[in-house]
């Protein structure tokens, strides 16, 4: 099982989901290609957006649609072909690699780590030594001698 604190999607991390959005689901492809045949995968995919489209009134978007169900089938077919325990987050971690950049550069994402690291006990702030402060300083002397 993910050590990650789960989101609303059992198996999801919070900042796959955050920064998921379909117009970055052609980042997931070439991913996916290594792993499935490419008629799987796309075959997949047809029939996740044909059944969204006969929801006559979805509760959920579409994004969010497409992680719920890739979380419940897509995920446990990459560990059947990789030979992976069932719990295995296979999608989350192939997730987190497609979209690797978003979740770096997400400010959101940024605050959403700080969190959990300022929850966890064993989490200090490092101080800072008085050695990098005088070496400062002396930086700062010698740049105001400069000018």
């Amino acid at each position: 099982m993910s050590r990650r604190k789960e989101s609303g999607i059992p198996g999801i991390s919070r900042e796959v989901e955050y920064v998921w959005s379909l117009g970055k689901f052609f980042r997931l492809w070439p991913e996916l290609d290594r792993v499935m045949d490419p008629i799987e995968s796309r075959s997949f995919v047809k029939k996740v957006w044909d059944d969204y489209r006969l929801l006559y009134e979805p509760e959920v978007s579409e994004s969010r649609y497409f992680l719920i169900r890739a979380q419940k089938e897509l995920n446990s077919r990459l560990n059947e072909i990789l030979g992976r325990p069932a719990d295995h987050p296979t999608l989350n971690n192939l997730l987190a690699y497609a979209l690797r950049n978003e979740i770096g550069y997400s400010q959101a994402c940024n605050d959403m780590r700080m969190d959990r690291a300022l929850q966890h006990p064993d989490f200090k702030f490092y101080k800072r030594s008085p050695v990098n402060d005088r070496f400062k300083k002396e930086s700062q002397d010698l740049t105001r001698d400069f000018l």
